[in-house]
């Protein structure tokens, strides 16, 4: 907030596993004293963006609240399925997020996702993917597509102290 830069004539696009809340995004942008972004689902795989009754949306509506902070003059196009490579693939072939993000990382990568991240890149997409959730010197496994070199791998670490405000 209070910076000129708003995104204004930008599109990001979002990758996202599920569907949201509707009124989770509403509620933060009235929190956050956003103005109106204009938000546009693409649903794939038999998806109705309808989410079940109980379902953490967690992760998909953080993502779209993050994301309209950051550019609250953007548009959204919020990318909801099932299958990785639909996802993607449709990213690619509307051409029209030239920013994306993706917060989700799986196991096993697929051969395929490559050849999609090379086309993001001759078109002037860039993918912006979650490094993972267990800090840079964790033991876990790197997830897809993170470990994809034509994409940018984004995240932090883990601190530890030895106790509130100790070294």
């Amino acid at each position: 907030p209070g910076v000129s830069l708003t995104g204004v004539g930008q599109v990001i696009g979002l990758f996202e596993f599920g569907p949201y809340f509707t009124n989770d995004i509403i509620l933060y942008k009235q929190a956050a004293a956003l103005p109106d972004v204009v938000v546009t689902n693409v649903l794939l795989d038999g998806f109705t963006g309808i989410p079940a009754p109980g379902a953490d949306d967690g992760e998909e509506a953080l993502d779209i609240d993050m994301a309209m902070a950051m550019a609250p003059g953007a548009t959204i196009i919020v990318y909801e399925g099932n299958s990785a490579m639909d996802i993607f693939n449709r990213m690619a072939t509307d051409n029209k997020a030239k920013q994306m993000s993706c917060s989700f990382g799986f196991y096993p990568p697929f051969g395929t996702m490559d050849s999609i991240f090379l086309e993001y890149a001759a078109q002037g997409q860039n993918l912006f993917v979650a490094s993972g959730d267990g800090g840079a010197y964790s033991t876990n496994t790197i997830f897809a597509p993170a470990d994809d070199p034509n994409i940018v791998a984004v995240g932090g670490t883990g601190l530890t102290t030895s106790g509130k405000g100790g070294p």
